[in-house]
């Protein structure tokens, strides 16, 4: 038996411990699952609301980057942030406005949630 496991053996109880994992490839997470012992939980929520404020001040952290490459408040000529999050093709960067992303992600639990599809 070697270190590692008797390590892990004294600082866990495999039959209580749940781990749960993302972006990884099926050749790591099996290597993890074989040294740990732990068995693979899923997650109950892969969306969550932001709050209108949080949508709020999240924008205005990109409009600060995107202009001043910081989070200082723009002294300098201002652009309409409506305009630069239109598709490419009608003058705008394609950057996807938050607010609607989030109402996207809404809707989406919503479905899954009414369809009583197993993971969410």
């Amino acid at each position: 038996m070697n270190v590692r496991s008797k390590l892990l053996d004294a600082a866990a109880c495999h039959a209580k411990s749940v781990m749960f994992c993302s972006g990884m490839d099926g050749g790591t997470l099996e290597e993890i699952k074989d040294i740990t012992r732990f068995k693979l939980g899923r997650l109950l929520v892969r969306h969550f609301i932001l709050p209108k404020s949080v949508i709020k001040k999240i924008n205005q952290l990109c409009i600060r980057f995107f202009w001043k490459a910081n989070d200082i408040a723009a002294a300098c000529a201002r652009f309409n942030w409506d305009q630069v999050c239109c598709l490419k093709s009608e003058g705008g960067l394609g950057i996807k406005e938050l607010e609607y992303w989030n109402r996207a992600c809404i809707l989406k639990l919503i479905r899954c949630i009414l369809a009583r599809e197993e993971s969410i």
